[in-house]
This record gives structure tokens, sequence and C-alpha cells, in this order.
């Protein structure tokens, strides 16, 4: 009895040792791939996996109807998660704006939150503002904007304009920064053009994350990088954009940024990764900044995924020191 004992102890430590070696095996071929080959960590590999298995690839009138079944959602008032901690609401111009660090800061950073103009900030939106508002000892202000299907981009900017120049009357020495990813990249972007044509002091700096810059949707290149894009897609952003211009042509300037004249616009960093659908717009969006005389320092993440930056994983701590260098 004890002999079999033994042979079945040494089957299964040589079963597991098999095991063991192969996953480790495994966990090393797959670092190797995803260092060597993608640039990008392990982890990041791992959740951009995960995002294309839970991708929603609806098509525009799927996605047209799922707005419109978003409607009442996007109407409730807004709830900060727990993991947004220190920050004070002030509700103007019946807009909900959240306020971080306003006491101690000669830095104040208008943040304007991605999500197509169809979604709210997501926790991983307030946990970066923290992370550049400690990183930098600035104030931050959120506004929780207008969101389509009941508003479109009009009421949006009239109550940023409002919002912005009543801070600016009681800050003007301030040094301000406008900063945004995805569609509030394209937010800013009208933003800061509207302030130069009625003539109201700009931010002194722009910071752009992966910014939405042509709503149209038509760059024939897109659909090679949708294919790698584990967030976005064609479909669902067409809608979105359709909603969101209401009357007005998606490839308007106020709206599609990249068709704008561009010259008087604040300093510029944009940050764009690679695998992501927005790609091809804004390379082409930054050559026009730079023929437009802006000073405008971009920073390509190779193989790496939509708000690179916003999201938790190991390459976003880089990103952020890189934001934090550029504003000062």
């Amino acid at each position: 009895m004890r002999k079999v004992l033994s042979k079945r102890s040494k089957l299964v430590l040589i079963i597991s040792g098999v095991i063991i070696g192969v996953i480790v095996l495994f966990v090393v071929i797959a670092i190797s791939i995803s260092y060597g080959v993608y640039h990008r960590s392990l982890i990041t590999s791992i959740i951009m996996i995960e995002m294309k298995l839970g991708k929603n690839n609806a098509t525009y009138e799927e996605s047209i109807a799922q707005l419109e079944e978003m409607k009442k959602k996007n109407e409730e008032s807004y709830i900060l998660p727990k993991s947004a901690i220190g920050w004070t609401k002030k509700t103007e111009d019946n807009m909900d704006t959240y306020y971080l660090n306003s006491n101690d800061s000669n830095l104040s950073i208008f943040f304007i939150h991605g999500g197509a103009c169809v979604s709210q900030a997501s926790e991983q939106h307030w946990l970066f503002m923290q992370k550049v508002s400690k990183q930098l000892n600035a104030e931050i202000i959120a506004p929780i904007y207008p969101l389509a299907p009941y508003h479109t981009y009009e009421e949006v900017y009239e109550k940023l304009i409002n919002l912005y120049a009543s801070w600016k009357q009681t800050h003007p020495d301030r040094k301000a920064v406008f900063m945004g990813d995805s569609a509030g990249g394209g937010i800013v972007l009208g933003l800061a053009l509207r302030l130069r044509d009625i003539d109201i002091q700009n931010a002194s700096q722009i910071v752009l994350i992966s910014p939405w810059v042509d709503f149209t949707m038509t760059n024939p290149d897109i659909s090679y990088y949708e294919k790698k894009d584990g967030m976005l897609s064609v479909g669902s952003l067409k809608a979105a954009a359709t909603i969101w211009a209401g009357e007005t042509d998606t490839a308007d300037p106020r709206i599609s940024a990249i068709n704008a004249n561009l010259s008087g616009l604040p300093d510029m960093l944009i940050i764009q990764g690679t695998a992501e659908l927005f790609y091809p717009d804004v390379m082409l969006f930054w050559e026009k900044a730079k023929h437009a005389g802006i000073s405008v320092k971009m920073i390509v993440g190779e193989n790496l995924p939509h708000v690179y930056p916003i999201l938790s994983i190991p390459e976003s701590k880089k990103a952020i020191n890189e934001i934090c260098s550029f504003i000062g």
C-alpha cells in the first residue's frame, strides 16, 4: 500500500511540475510577445483583449436605437464614484461642476471628459484627474455637461463658455489649461476656437488625449484601425455625432475641429495610441496644427489603446508624467 501511495505521489508531483512549467512557459512567451512585438506591458495586452471581447459593434441604426433608450438615464443626476475624493460641487447655469484643490493652487485645469458625447465621466476619469492634481498641485474644474441625445453641441458650448468666462473674471491672472479625452478633446478644441473668435482670453495650453477631431468618420484609413480598437466602433460614433450635431452638418468646423482654421490656438500636447480608430484623423490634425503655426507636441503610444493615459495600465504613469511636464 505504501509503494502505491508513493507512486501516486510521484505522479502527482510530476504532473504538477509539468503544469507549472507549461504555465511559466506560457507567461514567459506572452510577456516576450507583448514587450518584444507590441512594445507594451502584458497587463495592457490582457486588458485590450478583454476590451475587444466586450466591444459594442452595433451598426449606425442599432446605435441610434440604443441612444434613444439612454435618454432617461442621461438626464439623471450624476453621482460621483466613491473613489472620487475631495471634490466640491457647484451648480452654475443649471450645470453641475466639480472642483478639486481650489484653495491651494495657481494653476487651474478645465477637464472635459470623453464618452462620445453620450456617456458621463467614468471612475477612471476621476482617478486620472486626482493624480494630475496631486502631481501639479493644480485645481481641477470638471463640468458635468449636458449629453446627447437630449442636448446638442450648441447648448454645451454656451454653458462651457459661460463657466470659463465667469471663472476668468474672478481669476484673471491664474494660468488655465484645457484638457480633454476622446469626445472631450473635440469639445476642448471647439471651446478654444470659440473663445478665440469672440476675443475672450484663451487657456494658456491645451492637452488632448486621443481627441475626436473629425465627427464625420469618413477617413478611409479608419477601417483598418477599427479592427485594432477595443473600445470604439464607427457605427456607434456616427450615431452619437449625428445626434450631437443636431441640425448642423457633422463636418462643420464648430464640431469637427480638423476642418477649422486653427491659427491662434494655444500651445498643444496631443497623446495618441496607434491601436485605435482615431489615430489616422489625429495624425492629420497634428500636421494641420503645425502648418497653422501652433506649437504642438505629439506623443504616440505604439500599439496602445484609446485614451491610454486615463486607463489603469502601467503605461499611464509615464503618460501622466509627460502631461505634467508639458504643463509645468
